[in-house]
């Protein structure tokens, strides 16, 4: 099957990405291992004003041309690499690589399936198109204005598929179109994700003793470091040390809330963006993974510590308490400081409930999101919406 995997965004620009991109990296490289002919389009991380293109792990990855300018106005700039983007796309799809495509997998309504939809129809093309739905940001995108709103609605109802990456998301998807009355009406769905790396089950653990460790973006949306943060400064979780890695626009205002608390600051260690090496080494070391999010469609550092086997503790909202089970393969916090001030004082007293989850936890991630097995759901998707197409 000749598959093409587009999204500005990738694990192959070289610079700090989030699980969506290792996901659409994993899925690619999966497909190329049994035999599909993969094409990968995305950005390029250097300073390049051309594109270029190289074979990683069976998958063709072609780096779109990128502006990058010391002046000029960085909407104006935008613009044009949103224009060189839909070019790019016209190109690959005229080429003799393009006219075989059967298949297009997009994971931002805006700009990336909006712009692969606009080529399909412009040059009447046939190949089937599949957008990863992993969060909300597509609703964030549709209450810039009334022009976004539509340009959301048009993408999401003609786009072949919906690809949920939990079934939790799927629920409040379909809440939210049906509070705000969103005109979207999904051709098909899949819900199901890759997976993660299958190295990741064969780790060794050797958690130091009453360590905690969250892997999250510094963001006001949604993510919620400040839970976690103010938790530790309670009695009873004096002498637990927390790990937070992750880089954005809020990290420097909690190293300094940290640093203003001397005995809070010298037990909390911020190490920034680190390499996914790096990241899978401080896991594996930690006591505890935990994630305080006020929503989360599906966390990939979640499902990789349950592979990785150390235990997780999330906030318990959806979609995230649709997976994970409380006292089983995880555990449940009230999304407050109170409750995770509570529920940490519990579980870094409770060496057995952890060793259970643990145990529990890396079972789960092995059964539901070994990407040799969840790669099939993929391939009989695309297969039945090429059948479909005709």
């Amino acid at each position: 099957m000749e598959i093409l995997i587009f999204s500005s965004k990738s694990a192959y620009s070289g610079r700090p990405v989030g699980g969506a991109e290792y996901s659409l990296r994993l899925l690619a490289e999966t497909l190329a291992g049994r035999g599909h002919s993969v094409v990968y389009l995305t950005r390029t991380g250097a300073r390049l004003a051309r594109g270029r293109s190289r074979t990683i792990d069976g998958v063709k990855v072609m780096f779109l041309p990128r502006l990058r300018l010391p002046w000029g106005r960085v909407s104006t700039i935008r613009a044009i690499n949103l224009f060189l983007d839909f070019c790019a796309l016209l190109l690959f799809f005229v080429g003799s690589r393009g006219r075989q495509t059967e298949v297009v997998h997009t994971y931002a309504t805006l700009p990336d399936t909006h712009s692969v939809l606009w080529a399909r129809r412009v040059l009447r093309s046939r190949f089937v198109a599949v957008q990863r739905l992993a969060g909300l940001f597509w609703y964030e995108q549709s209450k810039k204005d009334s022009r976004a709103k539509k340009r959301v609605e048009w993408t999401l109802s003609n786009v072949d598929c919906l690809n949920f990456i939990s079934s939790g998301l799927e629920a409040m998807f379909d809440r939210i179109r049906a509070e705000e009355g969103f005109a979207v009406s999904p051709k098909a769905r899949l819900t199901a994700d890759i997976g993660v790396s299958p190295s990741l089950f064969e780790e060794d653990r050797r958690p130091a003793v009453r360590t905690v460790v969250m892997v999250a973006r510094f963001i006001d949306r949604a993510k919620r470091h400040d839970l976690v943060i103010r938790a530790l400064e309670t009695e009873g979780l004096g002498d637990v040390t927390l790990h937070l890695a992750g880089e954005g626009p809020t990290r420097e205002r909690w190293m300094q809330y940290c640093a203003d608390r001397p005995g809070l600051g010298s037990r909390i260690v911020f190490h920034g963006h680190l390499s996914r090496s790096a990241v899978k080494s401080l896991v594996s070391r930690s006591t505890l993974f935990c994630l305080a999010t006020d929503y989360e469609g599906l966390s990939k550092a979640v499902i990789e510590a349950m592979a990785l086997g150390t235990p997780i503790c999330v906030s318990d909202v959806p979609p995230l308490n649709t997976y994970v089970r409380d006292g089983e393969n995880g555990f449940l916090a009230e999304n407050s400081v109170e409750g995770w001030s509570q529920r940490l004082s519990e579980l870094m007293n409770s060496e057995q409930d952890l060793a259970h989850a643990s145990a529990n936890g890396r079972e789960f991630a092995k059964r539901f999101y070994d990407p040799e097995k969840q790669v099939l759901l993929y391939e009989r998707l695309f297969e039945r919406l090429c059948k479909n197409a005709g």
